[in-house]
C-alpha cells in the first residue's frame, strides 16, 4: 500500500502502523527481489540490486566410501523475507560426479596448525594459572586470554595448498555496553591473511546469565588456494578459504561484579545469600610480585547492605601511597555502582599492567605485560585504554555529580561513554545525582595533586564525603577503577607500579569483612580485550610428490583377491573390475599369466583428477581383459610394478566365467 498519514507505532516483523489504521513494511525490510519503487514501497537510496553475498560453503561427507562413484548437485536460493512467502529464485541444478580415493602413496600432504595470542609480533606462551596463597597473594601473573581464537570455517582443504601462511585478527576497537540493560559490548578486529584486510565487529551482551557468553564473527576471506592444485581436482579458479573469530566473555559478575554475583545472584556462591566472596578485586604492587598480606583486607563488609568502613585500603600497596581503593558493588559501595560494573565488563581482562611513571605524575606508558602490548591513552572516552581523572579534567564551569573541586568515583558519570548514555542507561540513570555538567569530563596522562573523596556506603555520599587527608587522583586502566590517596604531597616519579587484574572469583580470606576461611580461587574464561594484541593462526602445509621407494610398493595389492566372478565395484553383470590399490602417483603395471605370458600393460597416472579416469588417487582399475580385449580366464596371475627406481612383483587369483 502507499505511505499515507503519520507513523504512530512500530509493529513486529519490520512494519509500522499508519494513522489510517493500515500497516506498511519498513524500507529495507522487504526481500531482495523487491523492486516496486514507483509505488513508494521502498525507501529512497535503498539498493534493489541482487548481489553475491559471498556466503562460504563447504560440505564434508564423512560417510563416503573410497572407490565408489557418487553423484551430487548443489543449488542455491535467494533468501526472501517472510512477507514474500516461499522463494522461487533457485539456481540451476547441475549434476556432477566424484569418486573419493586416498592420495597416492608417495604424495606427502599434511597440515599443522599453531594458534595463539601474539603481542608486538611475539607469541605469548604462558599457560599456568597462578595459585593464591594463605595470605591472599597470587603466585604470579595470569596467562594471556583463552576466550578467543581465529579459525578456518569448516575443514581446511590441505590438498589445495602448496605453502603455508597465517591468519591474524587484531583487536583495534572496544566499545563498552551495559550487561544489565541489554546493551552489548562491541569488539572490532582488523583481520588479514593472504588476501585483503577485513574489518569485522562482534557484539556480546553478558546479561545476568551465570555462564560464559560466546559469539562468532562473520566469515572473512583468509587464504587463497593454489590455482594449479585446484585445477588438478577440476577447479576452474583458485578458491578462497574463509575464517572467523570466535569470542567468549565471562558474565560481568565473574569479572568485575563479584560482590553482586556472590551475595545476590548466587553466580559465585552455591546458594543465594551465601557469604564468602568479600575479598575480590584487583591489586597493586611494586616490585617483582605482591608483598602485601591480605591485599584486599580493607573490604568493608560481606553483606548486601554495605556498612561504611574505616580501613579503605582494599587493593594492595605501593610505595608513596596511603590508600588504594577499588569500588565494588555489594561489598563496599551501594546505590547503583553495580550499573557501572555492568558496563566495565567489556574491557576487563586477566593481565598484569605495568605503569611507568616519568616526571612527577607523568605516565610515560602503561604496558599490558601479559599480552605484550601498550595500553593506549584515551582522553575523551573510557574503554580499553587508560587515563587519569583530575579536577582539571572536570568541567568546572558547571558542576559534577559529586563535589566540585573534589575527585570521587561519582565523577565517572560525567565521562564518556556514560555522559551521553552511549554505553547504556544504567550508570546515568541509577546514580544518585547523575551528571549535571554541561560538557563531559576528560582524562589526562598525568596525575595531579587533587583533593580526593574516598568513601564506602551509598554513592550519594560522594556529594558530601570529606576529602582525604592527603591529595591523590583516580586512575582508570582497562575496566579497573582505582582511587589513590598519596602519603604526602609528592607524585610518583621514575618508578613502576603494577596492577594485577583477573577474571574469576576469590572465596575465603580475612579483613574488615571478617574471617571467611582459607583463600581459594576459581578461574573463569579470560576475555581477549587487549587493544593491539593479535589472535593468530599459523598453518604449515606440505604438498609434494616424493620419489617412490621399495617400501611404498610393498603396500600395493589387488582388490578383491581372489577375484570371484564379480566384485562390488561393478554396477552391472557385464562389468568386471579389479583394482590395484596403494599405488604411487605414477606407475607402470605389467600383468603376466602363470606361464609368463604378458597379459596387459596398465599405465597409472593420477596427478590430475578426473571422474572418468581409470586412475584415481592411489588406485588403478583393470577390466580383466587382455591385450586382445578378451576376458581373462581363471587362474593365478603375476604383476610387476615399475615406479621410478622402485620395482615389485606380486600375484593375485582370478576365478572367472568365460566370455
Amino acid at each position: 500500500m502507499d505511505l499515507v498519514g503519520t507513523v504512530t507505532q512500530v509493529l513486529p516483523g519490520g512494519r509500522v502502523a499508519l494513522a489510517t489504521g493500515e500497516s506498511q513494511i519498513l524500507p529495507a525490510q522487504v526481500d531482495t527481489a523487491f523492486t516496486d519503487i514507483a509505488r513508494g514501497r521502498l525507501g529512497t537510496g535503498v539498493s534493489t540490486t541482487l548481489t553475491n553475498s559471498g556466503v562460504p560453503f563447504l560440505f564434508v561427507d564423512n560417510t563416503a566410501r573410497n572407490s565408489v562413484r557418487y553423484f551430487y548437485t548443489v543449488t542455491a536460493f535467494d533468501v526472501n523475507s517472510v512477507n514474500s512467502g516461499p522463494s522461487s529464485l533457485e539456481s540451476a541444478r547441475i549434476t556432477k560426479a566424484v569418486t573419493p580415493t586416498p592420495l597416492a602413496s608417495n604424495v606427502d600432504n599434511s597440515v599443522t596448525f599453531v594458534a595463539g595470542v601474539f603481542g608486538r609480533g611475539q607469541q605469548q606462551t604462558a599457560t599456568a594459572v597462578p595459585t593464591i596463597d594463605a595470605s591472599g597473594r597470587f603466585s604470579g601473573a595470569f596467562p594471556p586470554a583463552d576466550g578467543a581464537s581465529v579459525a578456518f570455517v569448516g575443514q581446511f582443504a590441505k590438498q589445495l595448498f602448496s605453502t603455508g601462511g597465517s591468519v591474524t585478527a587484531r583487536l583495534v576497537g572496544l566499545g563498552l555496553g551495559d550487561g544489565r540493560d541489554g546493551v552489548p559490548a562491541s569488539f572490532t578486529f582488523s583481520a588479514f591473511g593472504s588476501l585483503d584486510t577485513t574489518s569485522i565487529t562482534l557484539t556480546l551482551d553478558s546479561g545476568t546469565s551465570q555462564g560464559t557468553v560466546s559469539a562468532s564473527s562473520p566469515a572473512f576471506p583468509a587464504a587463497q588456494a593454489d590455482q594449479a592444485l585446484s585445477a588438478k581436482y577440476g577447479g576452474t579458479s583458485a578458491p578462497t578459504i574463509s575464517a572467523q573469530v570466535n569470542f567468549s566473555i565471562a558474565n560481568y559478575q565473574q569479572s568485575v561484579g563479584q560482590g553482586r554475583g556472590c551475595l545476590v545472584d548466587a553466580i559465585l556462591a552455591p546458594a543465594s545469600g551465601t557469604s564468602g566472596c568479600a575479598y575480590n578485586g584487583p591489586r597493586w604492587f611494586d616490585g617483582a610480585n605482591e608483598t602485601a598480606t591480605n591485599p584486599l583486607a580493607g573490604e568493608a563488609t560481606d553483606g548486601g547492605g554495605v556498612v561504611p568502613g574505616t580501613n579503605l585500603n582494599n587493593a594492595g600497596a605501593v610505595t608513596g601511597v596511603n590508600t588504594i581503593f577499588v569500588p565494588l558493588a555489594y561489598v563496599n559501595v551501594s546505590g547503583g555502582w553495580r550499573a557501572m560494573e555492568a558496563s566495565l565488563y567489556g574491557a576487563i581482562r586477566a593481565a598484569d599492567f605495568k605503569v611507568y611513571w616519568g616526571n612527577p605524575g607523568k605516565i610515560d606508558s602503561v604496558i599490558d605485560v601479559t599480552h605484550n602490548v601498550p595500553v593506549p591513552f584515551m582522553a575523551d572516552s573510557i574503554g580499553g585504554g587508560f587515563g587519569v581523572l583530575n579536577v582539571s579534567g572536570s568541567n568546572q564551569a558547571g558542576s559534577d555529580d559529586g563535589q566540585p573541586g573534589v575527585v570521587t568515583i561519582n565523577d565517572l558519570s560525567c565521562v564518556e561513554p556514560w555522559k551521553t548514555g552511549a554505553a547504556g542507561t544504567g550508570p546515568q540513570g541509577q546514580w544518585a545525582n547523575g551528571c549535571s555538567s554541561s560538557a563531559p569530563f576528560v582524562l589526562s596522562d598525568s596525575a595531579e595533586l587533587n583533593p580526593v573523596g574516598i568513601y564506602t556506603g551509598d554513592i550519594a555520599q560522594g556529594s558530601s564525603t570529606a576529602p582525604a587527608a592527603n591529595p591523590g587522583f583516580l586512575l582508570y586502566i582497562a575496566g579497573r577503577v582505582s582511587m589513590f590517596e598519596l602519603s604526602g604531597a609528592s607524585l610518583p616519579t621514575a618508578t613502576v607500579w603494577t596492577l594485577r587484574s583477573y577474571t574469576g572469583w576469590i572465596s575465603g580470606g580475612s579483613g574488615a569483612g571478617g574471617d571467611l576461611g582459607p583463600y581459594a580461587f576459581t578461574p573463569s574464561v579470560r576475555p581477549f580485550t587487549a587493544l593491539g594484541a593479535d589472535l593468530q593462526l599459523v598453518y604449515t602445509v606440505t604438498n609434494s610428490v616424493l620419489a617412490t621407494t621399495k617400501s611404498d610398493l610393498s603396500h600395493v595389492h589387488t582388490v578383491p583377491d581372489p577375484y570371484y566372478v564379480r566384485s562390488e565395484f561393478e554396477s552391472s553383470t557385464d562389468q568386471k573390475i579389479l583394482k590395484f590399490v596403494n599405488l604411487p602417483q605414477d606407475a607402470i603395471i605389467r600383468i603376466y599369466s602363470a606361464s609368463g605370458v604378458l597379459v596387459r600393460i596398465l599405465e597409472h597416472h593420477s596427478g590430475n583428477y578426473s571422474n572418468t579416469s581409470l586412475s584415481q588417487g592411489n588406485e588403478m582399475q583393470w577390466d580383466l581383459r587382455n591385450r586382445n580385449n578378451q576376458v581373462v580366464a581363471s587362474g593365478v596371475y603375476f604383476y610387476h610394478i615399475e615406479a621410478g627406481d622402485a620395482r615389485r612383483v606380486g600375484r593375485f587369483t582370478v576365478v572367472n566365467f568365460a566370455q
